[in-house]
């Protein structure tokens, strides 16, 4: 299906760039993101004249993430689920970006962690913590998720303060 889809999306590139129209820009299928949502980047690129950016830019940009790192003295972030599918955009990959630039530690809380998750710490997040303390069924987790993030956020606040009182 996904070959079958990928053939659907190259020809519709190739009728988009066959045209010879003003308003289309030919060639953009190849750029980072056309592929994004089943074509949907493509498809604004090339009909909209638009430029793709990842969506956690404009998050971080939006709450002007950046001024808040400046003075903290660590960052915490979070996602449903940490993999190593996260360094490749997810959220809190953007956040470690921003972090990074004012040498700021970052640690990472998730519903749970996946394949890979080695890989954030190897980008330079200091820790990863999944909220999630056994094996649940998913009413379960989603019930107690509130008391599970709390407890996580508890027991990481008294780590960092055991650090405090070494200062």
């Amino acid at each position: 299906m996904v070959e079958q889809l990928d053939q659907a999306l190259a020809h519709f590139a190739n009728v988009i760039n066959r045209q010879a129209s003003p308003h289309i820009k030919l060639g953009c299928e190849h750029q980072a993101g056309a592929g994004a949502a089943g074509g949907m980047g493509f498809g604004v690129m090339a009909l909209l004249a638009a430029t793709l950016k990842p969506g956690v830019d404009i998050v971080t940009e939006t709450v002007q993430l950046a001024q808040h790192c400046q003075d903290a003295d660590l960052v915490i972030t979070g996602e449903g689920r940490l993999d190593a599918q996260t360094v490749f955009g997810k959220t809190p990959m953007g956040v470690l970006n921003v972090a990074k630039r004012y040498n700021v530690p970052v640690i990472g809380i998730a519903g749970c962690l996946g394949d890979g998750a080695e890989a954030i710490l190897q980008q330079g997040m200091k820790a990863i913590f999944p909220i999630i303390p056994s094996l649940q069924p998913l009413e379960q987790v989603l019930t107690e998720a509130q008391t599970n993030l709390t407890h996580t956020a508890q027991n990481i606040a008294a780590v960092w303060s055991l650090s405090l009182k070494r200062i």
